[in-house]
């Protein structure tokens, strides 16, 4: 394996992170080689992730165990990318420019008095990609332009993720170089030159950029992408890679970066989904959705925009307005307008801003193991043949109650919410505190925290352990059947809970939920069902897909006496915003260290469990940190505010005045925890 080295300073004066900041690094292609081959697995890990067109592909995140008889490809920037021109005369057919080759550019029907435009794809895409042919037509149909599609498909067309992110600074490179080409033998203006960059391309643009030293027009990021980039990354898009930088964010926090990137910085819509694209889970189609805005705003320019106080109240979604409304994207752009901030504004779901194809209901999503299943995303298209129609989910029968205690740490006792004597006739023992454990999405008896913090409680104490099994009703092709089923199960789990009282004597303040994705919610319904009486109710990385602030059904703070939820995957397959009394963010609460290259986000997801099962045991303990607010987690600066807490933990904080949101960091491997 060869590392090749790039160095970039920037001296970045960006006024939504309050200040000026320096960096001086350099940009280690392929993650950091010796750093992260310290840390790699030394196993395959095989995922399915989307391109920029919603296709999606099998890829390994491991680059050091490639299988030797697929070679990854030699990608050698100034020799493999083309460049290829669209003009008026030549819409439908492009004229291929070689870099150093004056006779293909004189030979071409490029016009030194049109303003250029270039194009570039992200990952897995290549020249033809719809990005490229979507935002060529909408400027042809603009105006005479020379627009020309970069095609670093040799470098980005790989099944290894992290060897196509590595190259954007390469192929930043080369496109700046083609520009100083283009000037040497045209005599064009660097004024007169703008990028718009898809996903990756959005920063392989800002690297074109960064070597032109932000000279050129204006560069478009249309959702940059967020795996393996983070403020801290040298070769991402900044602010000052042009004269004007704007970022438009339509999967902000999924596939695309959630943070303001941009001299402006557009959310449409919120900047997470999009109306019209349906239950995006894997988020492809509000990723796509980026270029298609941009396409249609430098035809019509409609997309007037309301400018934020603050990063945070896009979040929030309460935008305080500051200053007057601004257009996204258009041709000519914003440049030279004054137009800088935060920017949000809402689209329709129907033509136009509608995507062009229709929406297919069918994507792979991993369960709490790892494993991927083939989900219908569309609960009104489920296969209606004989042996495929959606199960009959009936709580009332279907839910299952598995008693442990030390007496029976491994064999079960099947207790029933209808039945006072399968309690009474048990081994239950109402002086032992109760803990309920709810599993989430396509799980069921044998789901992972069942058996891992039902063995720490059983380690530490004596403890009624009641297993929540409600497999009939997750285990299915349709999320949103599952998703929809929270609040029937937490009903169920609430009657489970009066049976017990009324079999036993037990108090409702010995009893707690825990829950994970899925699950958390369930454990925040039984809550509701018990008017917030019981002692205390863990949410472990609460499901983020189809839920949203307000729903009636969403884990909420007042579902018990002490509400805590513990955020590892936010933003991906975990909820991001605050949901409880006091809210936890290991590592910042999106990634976890030990997950090396988690672009799905399944081990951080997963971890919260680990998390949680060793802190009911460790003499350590998961010491944290409590900030300010919310936005200081998502920025990783948090200006401590209060006295310290423990994260998790038996018995809980319940009474000890923890609330608010917190930050610490875990080890990564087990113990994690570092006081």
């Amino acid at each position: 394996m060869h590392c090749t080295t790039m160095s970039r300073f920037e001296h970045v004066p960006n006024p939504q992170y309050g200040g000026k900041m320096y960096k001086y690094s350099a940009v280690l292609l392929l993650l950091g080689c010796a750093a992260l081959a310290r840390a790699a697995p030394t196993a395959d890990q095989w995922t399915l992730v989307p391109d920029g067109d919603g296709r999606l592909h099998l890829v390994n995140l491991n680059p050091y165990n490639v299988d030797e008889t697929v070679p990854e490809p030699h990608f050698t920037a100034a020799t493999d990318t083309i460049f290829r021109l669209y003009t008026r005369s030549n819409r439908n057919t492009p004229q291929v420019i070689v870099l150093g080759d004056a006779a293909s550019l004189s030979g071409s029907a490029f016009n030194a008095g049109h303003p250029t435009r270039f194009i570039i794809h992200g990952w897995n895409n290549d020249g033809f990609s719809e990005v490229n042919m979507i935002l060529k037509d909408a400027w042809l149909d603009r105006g005479d332009f020379n627009v020309i599609t970069v095609d670093w498909g040799v470098g980005a067309q790989t099944i290894n993720y992290p060897f196509a992110r590595a190259r954007v600074g390469a192929v930043g490179n080369v496109v700046s170089t083609f520009i100083n080409f283009l000037q040497a033998n045209t005599g064009i203006t660097f004024a007169s030159v703008s990028i718009a960059g898809h996903s990756l391309g959005a920063h392989a643009a800002g690297n074109a950029g960064f070597f032109q030293f932000g000279r050129l027009n204006t560069i478009f990021g249309m959702d940059p992408a967020l795996p393996l980039f983070s403020l801290d990354s040298n070769d991402r898009i900044t602010l000052n890679d042009a004269q004007y930088v704007e970022t438009i964010h339509t999967n902000a926090g999924l596939l695309g970066f959630d943070l303001p990137l941009g001299q402006a910085s557009f959310y449409p819509n919120g900047g997470r989904v999009q109306p019209g694209c349906g239950v995006d889970v894997t988020g492809a189609c509000a990723h796509g959705r980026a270029y298609e805005f941009l396409a249609e705003s430098i035809v019509s320019g409609g997309f007037t925009s309301v400018r934020c106080g603050s990063y945070d109240e896009i979040l929030t979604g309460n935008c305080s307005v500051q200053g007057a409304s601004r257009p996204m994207g258009g041709e000519p752009s914003n440049f030279g307008t004054g137009t800088e901030g935060v920017f949000t504004l809402t689209t329709r779901a129907a033509a136009p801003a509608a995507p062009l194809e229709p929406i297919q209901p069918w994507t792979l999503i991993p369960d709490a193991r790892g494993r991927l299943h083939l989900i219908n995303i569309n609960p009104y298209n489920v296969p209606t043949g004989e042996n495929e129609v959606e199960p009959q989910f009936n709580p009332e029968t279907d839910v299952v109650f598995r008693l442990y205690t030390r007496r029976n740490p491994v064999h079960p006792q099947v207790i029933n919410w209808n039945s006072q004597q399968s309690v009474s006739g048990s081994n239950f023992n109402p002086a032992h505190p109760t803990r309920f454990l709810i599993h989430g999405f396509l799980e069921g008896e044998d789901a992972s925290l069942h058996w891992s913090i039902k063995d720490h409680y059983i380690r530490v104490g004596e403890f009624n352990i009641v297993n929540v099994d409600w497999g009939a009703g997750s285990q299915t092709i349709n999320y949103i059947a599952a998703r929809n089923r929270v609040g029937s199960v937490g009903e169920i789990i609430s009657r489970m809970i009066n049976t017990i009282v009324s079999a036993t004597g037990t108090s409702r303040n010995n009893i707690n939920l825990i829950g994970h994705s899925l699950g958390a919610h369930v454990a925040a319904n039984a809550g509701k069902h018990q008017n917030g009486q019981l002692n205390t109710i863990i949410g472990l990385d609460p499901a983020g897909p189809l839920f949203s602030a307000g729903q009636a059904d969403i884990f909420g703070a007042n579902d018990a006496q002490y509400t805590e939820a513990i955020y590892t995957n936010a933003g991906l397959l975990g909820f991001d915003q605050p949901l409880a009394h006091a809210n936890f963010y290991p590592n910042g609460g999106r990634s976890q260290p030990g997950c090396i290259l988690d672009v799905a986000g399944i081990c951080a997801h997963n971890r919260v469990n680990n998390f949680f099962a060793e802190s009911v045991s460790s003499s350590v303990g998961f010491r944290s940190v409590r900030c300010a607010n919310h936005a200081e987690i998502t920025s990783g600066r948090c200006t401590p505010s209060g006295p310290d807490a423990n994260m998790g933990g038996e018995p809980s904080n319940r009474g000890r005045g923890v609330n608010g949101v917190y930050h610490l960091t875990t080890n990564s491997n087990s113990p994690f925890a570092q006081g």
